[in-house]
Protein backbone atom coordinates (compact mmCIF):
# COMPACT_ATOMS: atom_id res chain seq x y z
CA UNK A 1 0.00 0.00 0.00
CA UNK A 2 2.87 2.32 0.70
CA UNK A 3 3.92 1.98 -3.18
CA UNK A 4 0.45 2.55 -4.38
CA UNK A 5 0.25 6.11 -2.01
CA UNK A 6 3.59 7.38 -3.31
CA UNK A 7 2.24 7.43 -6.94
CA UNK A 8 -1.06 8.56 -5.82
CA UNK A 9 0.54 11.78 -3.92
CA UNK A 10 2.06 12.91 -7.06
CA UNK A 11 0.80 13.22 -10.30
CA UNK A 12 4.17 13.57 -11.71
CA UNK A 13 5.22 9.90 -10.53
CA UNK A 14 1.93 8.21 -11.11
CA UNK A 15 3.06 9.40 -14.71
CA UNK A 16 6.77 8.11 -14.34
CA UNK A 17 5.43 5.19 -13.74
CA UNK A 18 3.04 4.62 -16.62
CA UNK A 19 5.84 5.57 -18.59
CA UNK A 20 8.60 3.53 -17.41
CA UNK A 21 7.46 0.28 -19.33
CA UNK A 22 7.63 2.44 -22.91
CA UNK A 23 11.38 3.18 -22.30
CA UNK A 24 13.82 1.61 -24.35
CA UNK A 25 16.35 0.38 -22.15
CA UNK A 26 19.94 -1.26 -23.42
CA UNK A 27 22.05 -3.62 -21.32
CA UNK A 28 25.40 -2.30 -20.93
CA UNK A 29 27.84 -5.36 -20.90
CA UNK A 30 30.59 -5.78 -18.48
CA UNK A 31 30.64 -6.52 -15.12
CA UNK A 32 32.53 -3.97 -12.42
CA UNK A 33 32.38 -4.53 -8.91
CA UNK A 34 29.08 -1.83 -8.38
CA UNK A 35 27.20 -3.74 -11.36
CA UNK A 36 27.22 -6.99 -9.36
CA UNK A 37 25.36 -5.80 -6.39
CA UNK A 38 23.37 -3.17 -8.52
CA UNK A 39 21.45 -4.62 -10.92
CA UNK A 40 20.54 -0.40 -12.30
CA UNK A 41 24.07 -0.16 -12.83
CA UNK A 42 23.60 -2.03 -15.89
CA UNK A 43 20.85 -0.11 -17.46
CA UNK A 44 21.11 2.59 -19.67
CA UNK A 45 18.19 4.50 -21.05
CA UNK A 46 17.12 7.96 -22.33
CA UNK A 47 16.01 10.24 -19.44
CA UNK A 48 14.48 12.86 -21.57
CA UNK A 49 12.41 10.12 -23.78
CA UNK A 50 11.35 8.83 -19.88
CA UNK A 51 10.27 12.94 -19.31
CA UNK A 52 8.60 13.42 -22.79
CA UNK A 53 6.83 10.08 -22.35
CA UNK A 54 5.66 10.77 -19.01
CA UNK A 55 4.64 14.82 -19.92
CA UNK A 56 7.46 16.00 -17.00
CA UNK A 57 10.27 18.34 -17.10
CA UNK A 58 13.45 16.64 -17.23
CA UNK A 59 14.57 17.49 -13.83
CA UNK A 60 10.92 15.95 -12.53
CA UNK A 61 12.04 12.82 -14.46
CA UNK A 62 15.13 12.41 -12.72
CA UNK A 63 14.04 13.11 -9.34
CA UNK A 64 10.97 10.92 -9.68
CA UNK A 65 12.98 8.03 -11.20
CA UNK A 66 15.28 7.89 -7.88
CA UNK A 67 12.15 7.69 -5.83
CA UNK A 68 10.53 5.28 -8.06
CA UNK A 69 13.77 3.14 -8.06
CA UNK A 70 14.11 3.58 -4.26
CA UNK A 71 10.94 2.54 -3.38
CA UNK A 72 10.86 -0.58 -5.60
CA UNK A 73 7.69 0.68 -7.69
CA UNK A 74 9.85 0.55 -11.26
CA UNK A 75 12.43 -2.76 -11.98
CA UNK A 76 15.18 -2.71 -13.81
CA UNK A 77 13.77 -4.69 -16.57
CA UNK A 78 11.32 -2.61 -17.67
CA UNK A 79 8.51 -3.66 -15.09
CA UNK A 80 6.53 -2.07 -12.07
CA UNK A 81 6.17 -3.84 -8.82
CA UNK A 82 2.96 -6.61 -9.10
CA UNK A 83 0.74 -4.46 -6.31
CA UNK A 84 1.55 -0.87 -8.71
CA UNK A 85 0.69 -3.16 -11.85
CA UNK A 86 -2.84 -4.55 -10.36
CA UNK A 87 -3.11 -0.72 -9.13
CA UNK A 88 -2.98 0.78 -12.43
CA UNK A 89 -4.77 -2.34 -14.30
CA UNK A 90 -7.55 -1.73 -11.50
CA UNK A 91 -7.60 1.95 -12.61
CA UNK A 92 -7.57 1.57 -16.53
CA UNK A 93 -10.75 -0.72 -15.93
CA UNK A 94 -12.78 1.54 -13.50
CA UNK A 95 -12.61 3.93 -15.99
CA UNK A 96 -14.71 1.75 -18.61
CA UNK A 97 -17.08 0.99 -15.31
CA UNK A 98 -15.48 -2.55 -14.66
CA UNK A 99 -14.36 -3.83 -11.66
CA UNK A 100 -11.34 -6.55 -12.02
CA UNK A 101 -11.74 -9.98 -10.88
CA UNK A 102 -9.67 -11.12 -7.85
CA UNK A 103 -8.56 -14.47 -8.25
CA UNK A 104 -9.65 -17.05 -5.89
CA UNK A 105 -8.03 -18.34 -2.99
CA UNK A 106 -6.94 -22.13 -2.99
CA UNK A 107 -8.67 -23.48 0.32
CA UNK A 108 -5.64 -25.46 1.78
CA UNK A 109 -6.59 -28.91 2.94
CA UNK A 110 -6.60 -29.21 6.67
CA UNK A 111 -4.15 -30.74 8.70
CA UNK A 112 -4.57 -33.92 10.14
CA UNK A 113 -3.07 -35.48 13.78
Amino acid sequence: MRKIALIRSSPALYRLALAWPAVERDDVQGTTPESANDPWATIRFDFTRLAYLADVPAGVALAGFDRLKAHGIITPDGGLAPSVERYFRAEGLAGFGLKMKLPKEKKEPAETG
